[in-house]
């Protein structure tokens, strides 16, 4: 069969770390604030959050404990001076995070096996039909991604997590963001389910701006 490697980089996104296929993430909508890619930031901030402090913080101790987190990335260059001040804002979203159950899970597992992995990169070999349905039905194509966060539990079963700092539409229907990124966490999910030989129990997109997580 005939496979085509499709790679593409993010709009907006440097290259590096980020590089995501098109099919992946070209939906989401960055915004840009004085040429930093938010969304690029805060996929960055929030997969290397220290969540322990800011979760057994009151809110304003949070506040000062993410700017020092904040800090603490930009002196290590994780963040460029611009990308600094575009997250500074987001203090009461990484708070949310770090106090939810999903992040309460992670903790538990980071304190007794280790097994939270961050920012995965993969290759995966898939229908070129399902990514558009002209193409040849003969045709593989290899999508390459990264994988923001998945952990593994008591059980064995793997957790996904990815972050979205889309804004919920106004009628804050979720099947809009089902529609819009199911096919990427499925293969997000494929990707580590062939990778380990593991069950990936649960996909959750975590929305950064309403502070909570949608479950596929």
């Amino acid at each position: 069969e005939p496979v085509h490697a499709r790679s593409f980089e993010h709009e907006h996104e440097r290259t590096g770390a980020h590089d995501m296929a098109l099919t992946m993430r070209r939906r989401e909508k960055d915004d840009l604030i004085k040429g930093v890619a938010l969304g690029t930031v805060l996929h960055t901030v929030f997969q290397f959050l220290d969540i322990e402090p800011l979760r057994n913080a009151s809110e304003e101790e949070g506040t000062q404990l993410y700017l020092k987190q904040l800090d603490d990335l930009r002196n290590r260059n994780v963040l460029e001076p611009a990308e600094y001040k575009a997250a500074v804002p987001f203090s009461n979203s990484a708070i949310l995070w770090a106090k939810s159950d999903l992040a309460g899970r992670i903790l538990a597992v980071s304190k007794t096996t280790g097994k939270v992995y961050r920012e995965m990169p993969f290759t995966l070999a898939v229908p070129s039909k399902t990514l558009l349905s002209s193409w040849p039905d003969d045709e593989m194509t290899l999508v390459q991604g990264m994988i923001d966060l998945w952990f593994v539990e008591e059980n064995g079963d793997a957790i996904l997590i990815d972050f979205k700092s889309d804004r919920l539409p106004g009628d804050d229907k979720e099947s809009v963001f089902k529609e819009r990124y199911g096919f990427q966490l499925q293969t997000y999910a494929k990707a580590i389910e062939r990778a380990t030989g593991r069950t990936v129990r649960e996909r959750i997109l975590w929305l950064i701006r309403a502070g909570r997580g949608l479950v596929f």
